[in-house]
């Protein structure tokens, strides 16, 4: 018998509307990838309902690691603190997700079997670098660099997605287009409609993600303004890596983990340049 890889359990766990039928159909017959999925679903609650516990900021080798995952280049500084003079509070947000805890997994998951140990490793990568990159990306709106790029002139259509619903959302659907513009910067444009379907209660925001297809991994790129957003896809970020669009609905917490609530998910269509 195949098991569910572990990167996909981890998605799931996070939000059971990714899981494709055939995979549902294994995890009701299959104890082992039952039992995992359980154990990363009581992982995901742990770290849900710790938010508001001040935690110490993260270290350079966590960053370190941060970095390589999204496959950033080495940075002189720590990562937003050049960019958050005077919106000294944006930094915080990272601090919510469970970073800190990355180098004492090992000793925790030591009891455990190899592949519950892995598991949880593969459910924190994706959510840490999430954490890093809306914590970069706060930092740039705060000092005036994110651009609304629609309409400028030199910005060229490079790859579009259509975005489909996701259960729980009739009606819902939506665009993305990504632009590439003459110094090669480039940007995601996002436009919706909600449909019928209702946000929980206390989740008002709609954030923008791109993942991998396999839904191993996810990148914030912000915030939804209303309908639409237009957002800059952060340097270091490869597209071709990350060619699903998310949207999803976010409590207005200051968690910047997926809430596991999608809305609507598309794949942008090839070629997804570089």
């Amino acid at each position: 018998m195949t098991h569910i890889d572990e990167e996909t359990l981890a998605i799931v766990a996070l939000d059971d509307a990714a899981a494709l039928p055939a995979q549902r159909e294994h995890l009701s017959s299959c104890p082992t990838c039952s039992a995992d999925l359980d154990e990363l679903r009581r992982t995901v609650a742990l770290g849900r309902s710790s938010r508001g516990v001040d935690l110490d900021r993260p270290g350079p080798e966590v960053w370190g690691r941060i970095r390589d995952e999204l496959g950033f280049e080495p940075v002189a500084t720590t990562p937003v603190a050049a960019e958050t003079a005077g919106v000294a509070e944006l930094p915080a947000a990272p601090e919510r997700a469970a970073a800190p805890e990355l180098p004492a997994a090992p000793e925790r998951a030591a009891a455990l079997r190899p592949r519950r140990r892995s598991l949880r490793l593969a459910l924190w990568l994706p959510i840490t670098a999430a954490a890093a990159v809306l914590g970069v990306l706060g930092g740039i709106a705060g000092s005036g660099l994110l651009r609304d790029a629609v309409g400028t002139p030199g910005q060229k259509v490079v790859s579009e997605a259509r975005l489909e619903a996701l259960p729980g959302w009739p009606g819902a659907k939506g665009t993305a287009t990504l632009e590439r513009a003459r110094d090669g910067a480039l940007t995601l444009v996002v436009d919706m409609r909600p449909g019928t379907g209702t946000a929980p209660a206390g989740e008002p925001l709609r954030e923008v993600w791109l993942m991998r297809s396999d839904l191993s991994g996810l990148v914030s790129v912000g915030l939804m303004d209303g309908t639409h957003g237009t957002f800059t896809v952060p340097v270091g970020v490869d597209v071709r890596r990350f060619p699903l669009v998310d949207v999803s609905a976010e409590p207005d917490d200051g968690d910047p983990t997926h809430s596991g609530a999608s809305i609507m998910r598309g794949t942008l269509s090839s070629p997804v340049p570089s």
